[in-house]
């Protein structure tokens, strides 16, 4: 039986083992560092993911043969190409992406000139060192808002401002300059143009050679609801997306999906892993927004249950190059996403508040990931910003947010909040 070593802590990393012990069983997957809301699907490993030599040792003792990496700031920071060093000749694979990859997330400002180079379509952009603070000032005065602005760097999800004003985004550009609010990651700016359009996210996983498309999502950013309030690391998800059909699909896969990787193969970077594509549908043309180097965090909740066909299997095909191989099942149900989050996210907001799961509404088509939660005693209490998802599964969107819904209003603790209108915005979208 395949053993599998899931490296993260959020409810992405709890649904990626969720899925993995379905077909080899909680005894088989391991999460390090994990959270305690996951010990039903797998097992604690408490190590430190940066001590490579004791996570080597841990893999060679236990026969892991897969790791695979939720999150990306490991990857960015190098984490295969150590992790491979110190397991030398080993008869595994790890589905996570090498640190020069990783710059297509890792720096905002790389990527926008990787699609430059490649043709990509891209709103238009300048890119500023914040020691430039003039020239940005001057910048901002000579465009019209609204301004995109970007942290170059990683900043969990939150390095992105829109400023409906000049006003507004000589404020930001300050609190970036002046009080640090990135740190690192805001040393580098991306200033870009504002597209108006509708958002969707495409995921697919590739050997370096073959890829295979995942289902894709639509996932909500802003913390209130009618997409008001600032972008946090997102409020839900669902998935399919109504207005993606198979002509819209084929544009994206032809414009954005295998030009990226041409040009990697063209740069002699290899790919290995998963790699997410956000996108902007302006007019029913798609433009790349961003790149992620894993699986987006609600995203993952929704797509993981529509995958019918084995996902162990996908995993092995990764590893082993054979990506050509394997065929891809996806089921027709809709699945919706909606996070529980603590009273104040993204800023300050307290923990420690027990959670209440007052009653199961389904047990076949509910699942709970969780994220920001910690054991206290015989009690699970909040321990982060998001802490928990409430997934529905159902044969229409509405079926799949009524169940999402239902279960979250059984489920209770101090401050929580979440949208009420996830997935709403899609029902009569016309795109054209």
């Amino acid at each position: 039986m395949q053993r599998f070593l899931v490296i993260g802590t959020g409810g992405r990393e709890h649904a990626l083992c969720w899925r993995l012990a379905q077909e080899v069983g909680k005894e088989n997957v391991y999460a390090c560092p994990g959270n305690d809301g996951m010990a039903d699907v797998a097992q604690h490993v408490q190590l430190d993911i940066y001590n490579y030599a004791k996570l080597t040792a841990f893999i060679k003792k236990r026969a892991i043969q897969y790791v695979v990496v939720g999150p990306e700031e490991p990857l960015v920071r190098g984490w295969r190409d150590e992790m491979e060093k110190h397991l030398g000749e080993w008869d595994g694979g790890i589905i996570g992406t090498s640190a020069t990859a990783s710059l297509l997330e890792g720096s905002k400002a790389w990527a926008r000139d990787f699609c430059l180079r490649h043709h990509i379509p891209i709103p238009a952009y300048k890119t500023f060192h914040i020691e430039q603070y003039e020239d940005i000032m001057k910048f901002l005065e000579n465009n019209a808002a609204p301004y995109v602005i970007k942290a170059d760097g990683l900043a969990a999800g939150k390095g992105v401002v829109i400023s409906q004003t000049l006003e507004e985004a000589k404020e930001h550009v300050n609190k970036i300059a002046k009080d640090r609010i990135y740190g690192k990651a805001g040393e580098k700016l991306v200033i870009e143009q504002f597209l108006k359009g509708v958002e969707v996210s495409f995921f697919i996983v590739t050997d370096g050679n073959s890829y295979v498309l995942l289902p894709e999502a639509k996932d909500y950013k802003r913390v209130y609801d009618h997409d008001l309030g600032p972008n946090t690391g997102g409020m839900g998800s669902i998935s399919p997306v109504p207005f993606v059909d198979e002509a819209l699909k084929q544009k994206i896969c032809k414009r954005i999906i295998e030009p990226t990787l041409d040009g990697l193969r063209k740069e002699q970077i290899a790919y290995h892993g998963f790699l997410f594509f956000g996108l902007m549908i302006v007019q029913g043309d798609p433009y790349l927004i961003e790149y992620n180097v894993r699986l987006g965090d609600p995203e993952t909740q929704s797509i993981l249950p529509r995958i019918k066909s084995s996902f162990v299997e996908l995993i092995e095909h990764v590893a082993r190059g054979a990506l050509y191989e394997y065929r891809m099942e996806i089921a027709p149900s809709y699945v919706a996403t909606v996070i529980l989050a603590s009273k104040g996210y993204p800023d300050k907001y307290e923990v420690g508040f027990p959670i209440f799961i007052h009653q199961k509404v389904n047990e076949e088509k509910i699942h709970w990931f969780y994220a920001g939660v910690k054991q206290k005693g015989s009690e699970l209490v909040t321990s982060g910003g998001r802490v928990l998802a409430v997934v529905g599964e159902g044969p229409t969107l509405q079926e799949a947010l009524h169940l999402a819904y239902q279960q979250a209003s059984f489920i209770h603790f101090e401050g929580v909040h979440y949208r009420k209108d996830i997935g709403k915005d899609v029902e009569n979208l016309n795109l054209q």
